[in-house]
């Protein structure tokens, strides 16, 4: 670290330009909630410079811009110089007049060298302030040119109005009411820059200084010096150029106390230890600017810090590389309870459960894990070129495949605050992004296409525990071997064969390699299958519709198949209560899933991997005929799809009369006294459960159906119920009971003759349905 002779306002702005960067917030003290410190501020820094009392303002550092291009400016300058002057001389000697004059376009430090700070910006501009004030009541022309060197990156309003209070001259005197007023009065003031918080919190300040000093009898010149040339009001500068010393700088801001982040003391252990590790160009100064603006881009507008996300980057980079070397039988690895019962005290290298908690929690502080742990060291120089390899558009052709997945780009991905939240599936994505530009040297033309066939693969299949995760990048490290420049994603894909990409989902690996070769055969495939891919449900795995046409892989045919499912399968459908798509399948036969005696209903429940794969992506795959016939029914319309699957729903119930489920279709409410879409088969009967075995709650079909239909019904004197019951040897019941007479009857059904038991006290009578039951008891009421 190289520490300047500036430690004032003046000396920096005199020498060079004073750029508050655009990943900087705004100029805050003239907001409500800082008027405490501002007044404070302004109270102190008035007083230094009124009582000639020393004030120091801690540490301002960042970065002087330019030094460089100064200094070979006046190399070349002195130069061209020396060379002139000996073609002076040798032209003299032939009698030749030659005569030359260099003009020192003085972009010297003045113009050429920047200063750009990561730290003080708040204090920079209140001085700034305070020099401009008294540059203005002093009527200091000379001085004003110096000031305009000042300027905010942060939005063009902030930046035109510094250079406007700069570039004329206010009459501000004891008697001005309001110098705030007296700036936005001005003809060279835009009302619009009010909207500007960096210019409204500098108009709020400047009015504190105003009335501060417009009570006071007051020395300009004096003033003027105190504050430039004597130093009053001072600090401690630091040029971060030179980053060998960092620790210099960290050990004299903790003796200030000031608080470092955890990022802040990470950076300055990277740079002091690990610096001959590293051979990516300029990387000091990325991790300040280019590095910490791909950060800066995608940060929460909640926030104005990145130090968490940054060092979250580096962690679930080695979270990957530490866990390929666990064996995945180790116990534990199956299950995260204990995880956050560890804190950033309480770890082990040796413990893997410690160290996956302290590499995925974003509030954890990892540096003696990075100390301690080997894999970081190895491999620090890989991280830092993968963030060189991801300075591109990655949200290019990528966001309309991501989202779905992600629910957000690509880039917010990587870089916001979501990389606080991942689960295993993000982890392994992250891991499937950067390894896959770092194992081709960043090149990216292929990206769109990897980015589209990993994510397919990674989030329908399951990846939720460590051993999971460990087990899928070990895939994906072979997968991405088989990689290169040369060869589109597709073009390697269709080499390979499902066996050659273990571990995901089998129906997901084999969709991929079809849908590669169709690509490879005519690209117009790809927009088509991305499209379809989109779907909310189908979630990237749409092989089932290419079974609708017979595997033809007629992309037209596929088109307008997907377009029909696509509604079949819409937002509206799943989120209708009354099971309408279920019973419009039921009318094409039992399409409940076979379980021995059980039969198992769909959920409309989709925001798993295991909820979709549990329900109607197993209808896919079991029963595409019943999805065909509906599709292609003539009553099927995709616009107005709930009323078409209502009109077919009707017209088709013939195919199942006098089965179960026509029982189903006629009563949705049915549906809904199973929480676990489990209904058992006993003997004849059909008995809706409430959890998933008998020996919870239940019911019988017929008997509930007829309960739910007709329990509103009004039979003077007579009062009806129904009661589930436990265990296999109790049978559910309608009870009737006559209420004046105080006599009770129970309706059964019988699973073994399908008759209705009409059971009073010890007489038991059979019905072929309720109804006449019913009427049998209505008979003995007369």
């Amino acid at each position: 670290m190289e520490k300047s002779n500036y430690n004032t306002f003046w000396d920096i702005i005199s020498n060079n330009r004073i750029e508050i960067p655009i990943i900087q917030r705004d100029y805050t003290y003239g907001r409500k909630t800082a008027a405490v410190v501002r007044r404070k501020f302004v109270e102190d820094i008035s007083r230094a410079i009124l009582d000639n009392s020393p004030m120091n303002l801690d540490f301002v550092y960042g970065k002087l811009l330019g030094k460089e291009n100064e200094t070979n400016r006046i190399t070349n300058k002195d130069n061209i110089e020396s060379l002139l002057k000996s073609i002076e001389s040798y032209a003299s000697g032939l009698n030749i007049n030659l005569e030359y004059n260099i003009v020192n376009q003085l972009i010297s430090a003045n113009e050429a060298v920047s200063f750009v700070p990561l730290d003080g910006q708040q204090r920079l501009t209140t001085l700034f302030l305070f020099h401009w004030y008294l540059a203005q009541i002093g009527n200091k022309k000379s001085e004003l040119e110096i000031l305009k060197k000042f300027s905010y990156s942060t939005r063009n309003s902030s930046k035109e109005f510094c250079h406007m209070i700069c570039s004329h001259h206010f009459d501000i005197s004891n008697e001005t009411t309001s110098a705030a007023e007296l700036i936005k009065n001005s003809d060279q003031y835009f009302t619009v820059w009010e909207k500007d918080p960096t210019v409204f919190s500098m108009l709020v300040v400047v009015e504190d200084i105003h009335q501060k000093f417009k009570s006071e009898i007051l020395n300009h010149e004096q003033l003027w010096s105190n504050l430039t040339s004597n130093g009053l009001v001072s600090f401690d500068f630091f040029d971060l150029e030179n980053f060998d010393q960092t620790d210099d700088l960290y050990i004299k801001m903790n003796a200030r106390g000031k608080h470092l982040t955890h990022f802040e003391n990470f950076k300055a252990w990277l740079i002091k230890e690990l610096s001959d590790s590293i051979s990516v160009d300029n990387w000091k100064k990325k991790l300040d600017l280019s590095w910490t603006d791909l950060f800066w881009k995608y940060k929460s507008k909640s926030t104005y810090k990145i130090d968490n996300e940054f060092l979250q980057y580096f962690k679930i980079l080695l979270l990957a590389d530490y866990l390929k070397n666990i064996k995945t039988d180790e116990g534990g690895l199956t299950d995260e309870k204990e995880l956050d019962d560890y804190s950033t005290d309480d770890w082990s290298i040796d413990d893997f459960k410690s160290v996956i908690a302290i590499l995925r929690k974003p509030d954890s502080n990892p540096l003696e894990l990075f100390k301690a742990c080997n894999e970081f060291g190895n491999n620090i120089d890989d991280y830092l070129h993968i963030l060189d390899y991801l300075n591109f558009d990655l949200n290019q052709g990528t966001d309309i495949i991501v989202e779905k997945y992600i629910k957000c780009s690509l880039t917010e991905f990587i870089f916001g605050e979501r990389v606080n939240k991942y689960n295993w599936w993000d982890t392994t994505f992250h891991y499937a992004i950067t390894r896959y530009l770092s194992a081709l040297d960043g090149a990216n033309i292929h990206f769109k296409e990897w980015v589209r066939v990993i994510s397919n693969l990674i989030y329908n299949s399951k990846i939720d525990s460590p051993k999971l995760f460990i087990e899928a990048i070990i895939i994906i490290e072979a997968l991405i071997k088989k990689m290169s420049v040369r060869k589109s994603v597709y073009e390697t894909l269709v080499e390979l064969t499902s066996d050659d990409i273990e571990f995901f989902s089998v129906t997901q690996r084999e969709e991929e390699i079809k849908k590669a070769k169709l690509i490879i055969d005519d690209n117009l495939w790809e927009a088509v299958l991305v499209e379809a891919e989109n779907h909310s449900y189908f979630y990237g795995q749409i092989g089932f519709i290419f079974n609708l046409d017979n595997d033809k892989n007629d992309r037209s045919i596929f088109r307008n198949n997907f377009k029909k499912t696509a509604a079949l399968f819409s937002e509206e459908v799943l989120s209708d209560n009354t099971h309408l798509l279920t019973r419009a399948f039921l009318t094409q036969g039992d399409c409940f899933y076979h379980e021995g005696d059980n039969r198992i209903f769909n959920s409309n429940n989709r925001s798993t991997v295991r909820q979709r794969g549990e329900n109607w992506r197993k209808f896919f795959d079991k029963y595409p005929d019943f999805i065909k016939k509906i599709i292609n029914h003539p009553d099927f319309d995709s616009k107005n799809i709930l009323t078409s699957l209502e009109t077919i729903k009707e017209k088709e119930l013939v195919n199942v009369k006098g089965q179960y489920m026509e029982k189903y279709i006629n009563n949705f409410k049915l549906f809904n006294y199973s929480r676990k879409n489990y209904i058992r088969k006993y003997g004849k009967g059909y008995y809706p459960l409430n959890s998933t075995r008998m020996s919870g709650y239940f019911t019988e079909l017929y008997t509930y159906d007829w309960f739910l239909r007709n329990r509103e019904i009004n039979i003077n004197g007579f009062k009806i119920t129904y009661h589930s019951v436990k265990g296999e040897d109790n049978e559910p019941f309608i009870e009737i009971c006559q209420e004046k007479m105080n006599t009770i009857y129970k309706i059964e059904f019988d699973y073994v003759t399908e008759e209705f038991k009409l059971i009073m006290q010890d007489n038991i009578e059979r019905f072929d349905s309720i109804d006449a039951a019913l009427n049998k008891i209505l008979d003995n009421g007369k």
